[in-house]
This record gives structure tokens, C-alpha cells and sequence, in this order.
């Protein structure tokens, strides 16, 4: 699979690089947030660009075309560089999602005002985005891991900005295909906000690898 990288990093190794990126993703998530509320005047704004091209030109000094998925030592995937969870990525809050053991998958975050659509709401593309990724964790949880297919999203009434909690259940699968359900509020006994159904596909080149 194109993007798909072995690299063969130990779980020490991993460790290191997670301790070196994601106090450099927190910063640059400070830093847009930051600079999407800020008051001061053209010359503080001025100082600051010149601040941040300075960075840019020592990060951008060596690059690589995309993070991809990328697995160590065992296996294990890392996707660092996705929008919604990459602890790489300062676009990404980041998302982190949990298992309760029957096939729950929740998630329970803060999202800042650089998530907004109209004043004080949360984006509805960025709701999507999450019942996306969301849904497709518990299909995996349930063991038919896979694409998108299809993905329907209702939405109840406006999130506001602040706290998020949502959560995913995967129904039986047939054949390569897996039915997911979920919903999301404010906190886990809150009136529902939004919910989603989704179709969740294995690709035939999964399942010949």
C-alpha cells in the first residue's frame, strides 16, 4: 500500500519521538489559536511574522512528503500526520479514542474557538469529521477494519464550542461490509447533539496482503 511505511523503530525509540513532536505540535496549536484571537497592534503582529517565517524556514529545512502510516518494531501503526488524531499534526486537537472492551468506542475532548463555524459553534464539517474517524474505529474494534463506504450525520441542534463527548458501536459484519451507529453531546449524559450512521468497507487489497 502506497504511504505505508515499516521503519522499524523500537518502542524506546517511538517513545523519544513522541517526547521531541508533540510538545512542537502543542506550541504551533497555541500559536494558531493565538493568532486567530489576537488584539494586537501591526507591529506586534509584524514582529510576530517575522518570529514565525524564521521557524518555518528551520522546519521546513528537510522534510518529508507525507508521514503516511508508518510501523515500528511488533507492528504497531503510528499515523502521526492525520488531521483529526496526529500528535504531528497542530491542525488535529488531538482526538484520542477509547475502548471500553465491548466494542464501545467514546472519545472526550475540548474544542477551541479555531474550530468554529458560526459564532460560538463547532464547524459541522468538523462533527463529521469526527463521527467519521469515530465510526470507523469501532468497526475495526469489531474486526472489519476498513474505508468509509457511506456516512450519514443528523444533526439535533448546534455543538458549542467547549467540551465534546462521543461514542460508536459497530453492528454484525456481512461479508467485507460492517454497519456503525453513534452519537455525540456535550458530556456522556447529555441530550444528543448530533448522530451517525455509517457503512465501513474492507478493500479487496487488504484482504489479499
Amino acid at each position: 500500500m502506497e504511504g505505508f511505511i515499516v521503519d522499524g523503530l523500537t518502542p524506546s525509540e517511538i517513545a523519544a519521538e513522541v517526547e521531541m513532536f508533540s510538545p512542537l505540535s502543542e506550541s504551533v496549536r497555541s500559536l494558531i489559536e493565538a493568532a486567530t484571537l489576537t488584539a494586537v497592534g501591526s507591529e506586534g503582529i509584524e514582529a510576530s511574522r517575522r518570529m514565525i517565517d524564521e521557524a518555518t524556514g528551520m522546519l521546513g529545512a528537510r522534510q518529508v512528503p507525507t508521514l503516511g502510516i508508518r510501523a515500528g518494531e511488533g507492528g504497531a501503526r503510528r499515523m502521526w500526520g492525520n488531521a483529526l488524531t496526529g500528535i504531528r499534526n497542530p491542525i488535529a486537537p488531538p482526538v484520542e479514542f477509547h475502548h471500553d472492551g465491548s466494542g464501545l468506542v467514546w472519545t472526550s475532548l475540548q474544542l477551541g474557538p479555531v474550530y468554529e463555524g458560526m459564532p460560538g459553534i463547532v464547524h459541522g464539517g468538523f462533527v463529521a469529521m469526527i463521527f467519521d474517524h469515530l465510526l470507523g474505529e469501532a468497526a475495526e474494534a469489531a474486526g472489519t477494519a476498513g474505508v468509509t463506504g457511506t456516512l450519514t450525520v443528523r444533526y439535533h441542534r448546534p455543538m458549542p464550542i467547549g467540551p465534546l463527548y462521543a461514542q460508536a458501536r459497530a453492528g454484525v459484519a456481512e461479508g467485507r461490509k460492517i454497519a456503525v451507529t453513534g452519537r455525540m453531546a456535550t458530556s456522556p449524559g447529555g441530550d444528543v447533539i448530533a448522530d451517525a450512521e455509517g457503512t465501513y468497507i474492507t478493500p479487496r487489497w487488504a484482504l489479499d496482503s
